[in-house]
């Protein structure tokens, strides 16, 4: 009876083990982290505010908004041979005045800026990369005319396993610290749940075996 407890005991630990890693293998996700937005003649007294003139290509610009945000792969999985590239479109309202990529991580990531305009959708960047690996991301930097709230943002998306549509977050504390080895406590755990039972089992087994006596 022992015995047969044992062998159920180990195949649960084993199929939860590797449930686990299952899910972690299979997991893919593209984010998008805004890092700053900020609108520049923000807190302006009104009265000093009417005599500031700002143009861009001889058009005066009435709100300037300075937007960056991160893309990465933050997944487990690559991110490859999008169906669509990933697009931040913009409402109508809004006009872009200067896109650029600023950073990449790798530095020999290959990505693609676009910048296109829908009379009924309005402005938009459309960001194409062949392979984004697990970790790697880049940073886009934009100049905008008009108020954009970061609560309106979104990113479209069509790739296998990804949500259409992502919301972008604020980078959280701690994201630009340098990462350190994280031990993977749930193998341990079971892993250390596995090995206990098996000696107690096996243990219990022996000692049934021999005179049902057991003598510390």
């Amino acid at each position: 009876m022992e015995t047969l407890l044992g062998i159920v005991i180990g195949i649960i630990s084993t199929f939860a083990v590797s449930h686990y890693y299952f899910r972690r293998s299979v997991n893919k996700r593209l984010s998008v982290y805004a890092l700053m937005s900020s609108r520049v003649f923000s807190g302006i007294d009104a009265s000093v505010r009417k005599h500031l003139k700002f143009l861009f290509h001889e058009d005066e610009i009435s709100e300037l908004q300075q937007i960056e945000f991160i893309v990465a792969n933050d997944g487990e999985r690559a991110i490859s041979n999008c169906i669509q590239p990933l697009r931040f479109q913009l409402p109508a309202s809004i006009k872009i005045l200067d896109a650029s990529i600023l950073h990449k991580s790798p530095r020999e990531l290959e990505v693609s800026m676009i910048q296109g305009n829908s009379e009924a959708a309005g402005h938009f960047l459309e960001f194409d990369f062949p392979l984004l690996n697990k970790g790697d991301f880049f940073l886009v930097k934009l100049l905008v005319d008009g108020k954009l709230p970061f609560r309106e943002m979104q990113f479209q998306v069509q790739a296998d396993d990804l949500p259409r549509l992502i919301k972008p977050e604020w980078l959280p504390d701690g994201a630009t610290k340098t990462s350190k080895r994280k031990v993977e406590w749930v193998g341990v755990v079971f892993g250390g749940i596995f090995l206990v039972s098996s000696a107690v089992v096996a243990t219990l087994a022996l000692v049934d075996r021999s005179s049902n006596t057991f003598t510390i």
